[in-house]
């Protein structure tokens, strides 16, 4: 997994690596609640197991997402100056503070 951990300075490259295997774990072995028909398919089409409305992720799956996430991404705020672009060079860790304060 070729990931730039330097952006990543409040954790160290194991916590990274912890988060990322006990994710695929939950991910592959727990699943995720998915209610709508269409993304089940999707996820079926691609080789995920389903049961009910419960989504199995597989490996590959995650690691092709992973692989196609794009580099950064904007949140956009009712007031345009509170917008945040994500990525590579603009993260941010916060504490207790939820989205709504963005």
């Amino acid at each position: 997994m070729d990931i730039n951990y330097d952006r990543y300075q409040a954790m160290s490259i194991d916590d990274v690596e912890k988060i990322h295997e006990y994710t695929v774990d939950v991910l592959t072995n727990t699943g995720i609640w998915v209610e709508d028909n269409e993304a089940r398919d999707i996820f079926k089409k691609n080789g995920c197991r389903i049961e009910n409305e419960k989504v199995f992720l597989n490996e590959k799956v995650i690691q092709t997402a992973l692989e196609n996430a794009p580099s950064e991404f904007r949140i956009c705020a009712i007031e345009p100056r509170n917008s945040k672009t994500f990525g590579v060079e603009a993260s941010i860790l916060r504490g207790r503070r939820c989205g709504h304060h963005l």
